[in-house]
């Protein structure tokens, strides 16, 4: 048999880590002027419903580096202490979880931080609910410039004959990554491809 022993808080004190709190969904890679989707999960852990619960997402970069980063959400408020996040949640019930999904951008290049945290009033203690904080850190950097340049082995083809088709494909920035390029050949009808790169 399991014993759950809770701790009595006084009303009007404070329980930290009585809000559980998970960040998912940003991806491994950032360029400037991408937007980072987050999604926050807070989960009521006090053996009360909660009232008045808030996300705060509160961002640190280097102003030297980079601009302050945009943060948006649906529900969420930045004009309180700019760019800090706040965002209402509705009321928990014990055990209960709730999700919010917001964005981060920055204009610029650079390291950014995010301090993600919740609160809340739990009922009818009116004791002060906290979440452990979770970090999230992004590098956002600088855009790549794609440039294509196509060639032939020949300028005319008679019917029927090879011809070979080069594509170079060049990244002008050395400052910036190009990730993930492709070059794509439209074929017209009644070309055949005799031979292909295996990638």
């Amino acid at each position: 048999m399991a014993v759950v022993v809770g701790c009595g808080v006084a009303p009007g004190a404070m329980a930290f880590n009585e809000l559980g709190i998970t960040v998912s969904g940003a991806p491994d890679k950032f360029i400037a002027g991408d937007q980072a989707t987050l999604t926050a999960t807070v989960t009521n852990l006090w053996n009360e419903p909660t009232i008045e619960t808030t996300l705060v997402a509160n961002p640190q970069w280097d102003p030297f580096e980079t601009d302050p980063p945009k943060l948006a959400g649906f529900g969420c408020n930045d004009s309180i202490a700019p760019p800090t996040l706040l965002c209402n949640l509705p009321s928990l019930q014990p055990g209960g979880s709730t999700q919010v999904q917001f964005t981060a951008s920055v204009d610029g290049i650079g390291a950014i931080g995010m301090q993600i945290s919740a609160n809340a009033e739990g009922t009818p203690s009116t004791t002060n609910l906290y979440s452990p904080s979770v970090v999230w850190n992004a590098v956002f950097e600088p855009k790549a410039d794609i440039k294509l340049n196509l060639s032939a082995s020949a300028e005319s083809v008679a019917n029927g004959a090879p011809v070979a088709i080069r594509g170079l494909v060049t990244n002008t920035k050395s400052a910036g990554t190009a990730y993930g390029a492709q070059v794509k050949f439209s074929v017209p009808p009644g070309v055949e491809v005799v031979s292909r790169p295996a990638d």
